[in-house]
């Protein structure tokens, strides 16, 4: 089987991966794929071709020579990137390129063209292999799992005298979690090259520092008549997000070492909006710096928008949830995250809670195995004998928990001003004094551990905002 055969076998495999997965292979197809390069090394003579239960498939070439030469290892992924489709791929074979357009899909008026590509000229006098146009060819790297079995069936057929030679085929490589379960002791490599797409001849001994950055935006929704002063679009918060960003730091205006952000993603409507980034950079420092200047500017929207809609989240989380006041959720300041994560994501989130030295406590893993949960507690609890932080609050407090309770009051009906802004105003007191009065309690126009324990009961199932973390 020549190179050309065994890659054109390989791209008629569906092996798409999904970064909304948490599975590895995010994918079941890639097993499929990895079943069938299994078989193919093999048939060459890898008798421990194998592979595991994540889908990574390994084989090891055998040694012909006494000498004593370093492991070398050769890797490849098996997946395709999520960005276009990987099914039903109807590869060609073009005529010797003599330069100019390439037409793949005449209906659809799909043509590959130099004024649009200008490297594609560097293959003149070429046969190129192309697709219909309507999906992703699987060059990228179904092109190197070609060539590693090519060069597999190579050195097994020849005297030429080589060391240890070890294979490694990964599942999803295109969202970044390639390397995640490669078995690195277990491959025994001293050295290893991935072998992908690139110019003939050329060797990369280097590599950019990447990172990914998913960023939800929360809005409100308000009937446009009457939106003045309480519409919060998720979508234009995302807008400016994007704006505070270097302008021209993009894939699209970079070239050698400079690194950039790449938009890759956007979705949204006014009441939620997301958009997904990769960064790179091949300087650590700058690299480091670019995600600073992402969570900078996730800061700044938060200034700008943020306003109001984590004590929603607060507090329909603490009270709808029916924690009371014996929670160990400090209203406003703790949070459960993760419960739709995977245990490497949630590791991971537990991990930097730590390490940030923000929250004053980070529930062990072991006792919060589906999520993680950690708070930053402040003030004495209006009530003996709990765990929860919520304080008493009388004229002239401030912070966070002055919010959850203005909050509260406008959910139930008692308006503390125009806007929640977490001080204890007149406004406030009034609210608290007239829901006091209707419920028995003493109406001193401070909220105290009774007065906390109404409000508990009353609200629960009530929250006018959505949750915006969980």
């Amino acid at each position: 089987m020549t190179v050309i055969d065994r890659f054109l076998k390989l791209v008629s495999y569906e092996t798409t991966s999904d970064e909304n997965s948490e599975a590895c292979p995010s994918t079941p197809n890639q097993k499929v794929l990895g079943a069938e390069l299994v078989r193919q090394m093999q048939e060459l003579g890898i008798a421990d071709a194998q592979m595991d239960e994540h889908g990574y498939v390994y084989g090891t070439i055998p040694a012909n020579c006494e000498k004593e030469l370093p492991v070398l290892g050769l890797i490849a992924h098996m997946d395709t990137s999520p960005d276009a489709s990987g099914k039903d791929i109807k590869a060609r074979i073009t005529d010797v390129y003599s330069g100019g357009d390439i037409v793949l899909n005449e209906e659809k008026g799909i043509v590959l063209s130099p004024k649009d590509f200008p490297s594609l000229l560097r293959n003149t006098g070429k046969h190129l292999i192309v697709t219909d146009g309507t999906t992703l060819l699987g060059a990228d790297d179904k092109a190197g799992v070609a060539e590693i079995l090519s060069a597999a069936e190579l050195l097994l057929s020849s005297d030429k005298p080589h060391g240890v030679i070890r294979i490694g085929f990964t599942p999803d490589e295109e969202i970044g979690r390639g390397a995640d379960l490669f078995d690195v002791k277990g491959f025994g490599a001293d050295y290893a090259y991935t072998v992908d797409g690139g110019t003939l001849g050329e060797v990369e001994y280097e590599n950019f520092n990447a990172a990914s950055a998913k960023l939800v935006f929360h809005g409100r929704s308000v009937h446009p008549g009457d939106a003045k002063g309480k519409m919060i679009s998720a979508m234009l918060a995302a807008i400016d997000f994007n704006a505070l960003l270097p302008e021209n730091e993009i894939p699209a205006c970079t070239e050698g070492y400079e690194g950039f952000y790449h938009l890759t993603e956007m979705s949204g409507t006014v009441e939620e909006a997301t958009l997904s980034y990769i960064i790179r950079d091949h300087s650590r420092e700058k690299f480091e710096q670019r995600k600073q200047a992402v969570a900078a500017a996730a800061e700044e929207i938060d200034r700008k928008y943020g306003r109001g809609i984590p004590v929603g989240y607060a507090f329909r989380r603490i009270w709808e949830g029916g924690h009371g006041t014996r929670s160990q959720h400090y209203a406003g300041v703790a949070f459960d995250v993760g419960q739709s994560l995977g245990q490497r994501q949630r590791t991971a989130i537990y991990n930097a809670a730590r390490a940030s030295g923000a929250w004053g406590y980070v529930e062990p893993l072991s006792q919060t195995p589906t999520w993680v949960h950690f708070d930053r507690r402040y003030g004495t609890p209006a009530c003996r004998g709990t765990t929860a932080g919520y304080p008493t609050l009388r004229r002239g407090s401030r912070g966070c928990y002055v919010m959850i309770l203005q909050d509260a009051l406008s959910t139930l009906g008692y308006q503390t001003g125009n806007r929640i802004d977490g001080i204890f105003g007149s406004r406030t007191e009034e609210a608290l004094k007239g829901y006091q009065r209707r419920t028995s309690l003493r109406v001193d126009g401070v909220c105290g551990c009774n007065s906390w324990k109404k409000i508990s009961t009353a609200v629960i199932g009530i929250g006018r905002t959505k949750t915006t973390i969980d």
